[in-house]
């Protein structure tokens, strides 16, 4: 089914069979329990059409299964009838008589399958579907107008922008559109945690293949939702286009009072790092580790921690321990060595042959590494020193990068 909520037009939906007995909800009170958890306060308003929005998800969910085949002009238990509806057509309409004891109006049988008619919704059906589950505030502030107009800021604003892109950093089936969702967020809101910065918003650009079912896009913003929620993000807006393959962009801001920045490490100072590295390398190869790749944990708390600790520089662990800390050295002018015994590796891969090599080089841990002089408290991990001169040591010896780099020849 889709329904734009904020023209209350409801065009469509795709439904069990009305002898079956599986339907959603009972009631309208049902559907209105249900939709809370995923409907923001400001939009609880629309009354009958908040219980229509619940009802959409969930038959998104039972679009995923193909339709029978209709036999003798009527549809068997388990196959799916659709029904083209208009504003006015509410009045009478199945769904309308599921929620409430009117009459059911005639209806349309059709043999398109369910992947046919979900291909065909809209542009801005499609934002209706992704935001109506993700949370937003109302327009100006939020989706609905050319631009977000935002409130004056109480601090100094930090803002960054990553992408996710089908083939370089996630494949189908392996990652699941869950598993993309989540890792497209947790991304953007490790750069945030590497500046000290509290999350507040962020605007999501969608490249949508033209197979991507409505359902498939649901899939995706489930994926997004409870990082967005632990941390307070409002979506403001975006862009969806069609695309190849499967893409998100994503821009997010946070409010910092002293921001964190890669420039500000001293000669005498302290390297730490939160958390245990290797573990989403080795979780390309390790199943049991594989959660680490495909779902990281952005330090978001700890980043908060060290900047009220007064940490004098910090980056986020991206493209591996010893490319970032290079990053860090180089804006900084120090040079800085490690303590490989001192390394918090992954305590599965802590015997592995590789292990040394993916907490070095691995990269997407997404932890925090940070100098300071002093303590930084739980959840940090003292790893070595910043000294005087340039380049990265560990114990005491030379030692090559071998980050992860999009452009290098492989």
């Amino acid at each position: 089914m889709v329904v734009d909520i904020f023209s209350r037009r409801i065009v469509g939906w795709d439904v069990h069979d009305e002898e079956s007995s599986d339907l959603p909800f009972e009631t309208i009170e049902a559907a209105r329990a249900w939709v809370a958890g995923f409907v923001t306060p400001d939009q609880r308003h629309f009354g009958h059409e908040t219980a229509l929005l619940a009802k959409r998800a969930h038959l998104y969910a039972l679009a995923q299964s193909e339709p029978k085949p209709l036999e003798g002009g009527h549809a068997p238990r388990g196959g799916r009838w659709i029904r083209g509806v208009q504003r006015g057509a509410v009045a009478g309409s199945p769904l309308r008589a599921a929620c409430t004891n009117e009459s059911p109006r005639s209806v349309r049988r059709t043999h398109r399958t369910s992947s046919a008619i979900l291909v065909a919704v809209t542009e801005f059906e499609r934002i209706d579907i992704f935001t109506s589950l993700l949370p937003h505030p109302r327009a100006p502030h939020g989706p609905g107008d050319d631009c977000a107009v935002l409130p004056p800021s109480r601090a100094p604003t930090c803002v960054t922008t990553d992408a996710v892109v089908e083939h370089i950093h996630f494949t189908r089936p392996a990652f699941s559109l869950a598993d993309i969702g989540h890792k497209a967020l947790a991304v953007n809101l490790s750069d945030l945690a590497a500046m000290g910065a509290k999350p507040t918003w962020w605007l999501c650009a969608l490249g949508l293949p033209k197979t991507f079912t409505a359902n498939d896009l649901r899939a995706l913003a489930t994926g997004l939702r409870p990082l967005a929620v632990e941390h307070g993000l409002q979506l403001l807006g975006g862009n969806v286009t069609a695309s190849p393959v499967l893409t998100l962009t994503l821009t997010l801001a946070g409010e910092a009072k002293r921001p964190l920045l890669r420039s500000k490490a001293k000669p005498g100072q302290l390297l730490y790092v939160t958390g245990t590295l290797g573990g989403a390398a080795a979780g390309l190869h390790l199943p049991k580790l594989r959660a680490m790749q495909r779902r990281p944990t952005p330090q978001v708390k700890l980043g908060l921690q060290a900047a009220r600790r007064n940490a004098s520089a910090a980056i986020d662990i991206s493209d591996g321990l010893l490319a970032d800390l290079g990053h860090l050295c180089t804006a900084s002018g120090v040079r800085a060595n490690l303590a490989s015994a001192a390394l918090p590796i992954h305590p599965l891969i802590q015997k592995h042959p590789r292990g040394l090599d993916w907490a070095l080089n691995g990269g997407e841990d997404y932890q925090l590494l940070v100098s300071s002089g002093r303590d930084l408290g739980a959840g940090f991990t003292c790893i070595g020193e910043v000294l005087e001169g340039t380049g990265v040591t560990l114990d005491g010896c030379d030692v090559a990068s071998k980050g992860f780099d999009h452009f290098r020849t492989r």
